[in-house]
């Protein structure tokens, strides 16, 4: 299982490196916000689609089983 605040905060120093050229830990704190914003909806988004991937394999098994 992956751990949602360690993945938000790797996402958010991605962020910051790919949208600034700095990093996060370098940037002032409104960038700071910003760039965890963008890791959580990212967040969100990655939830989401194993969620979606997870009711999909359920619901196979149930056709075939």
């Amino acid at each position: 299982m992956v751990d949602q605040k360690e993945w938000q905060q790797n996402k958010a120093e991605e962020v910051a490196l790919e949208k600034t050229g700095h990093e996060f830990y370098e940037l002032g704190p409104h960038m700071q916000l910003m760039c965890y914003a963008k890791a959580e909806e990212d967040w969100i988004d990655y939830y989401s689609s194993e969620c979606d991937a997870i009711y999909e394999r359920i619901r196979d098994q149930q056709i075939l089983g």
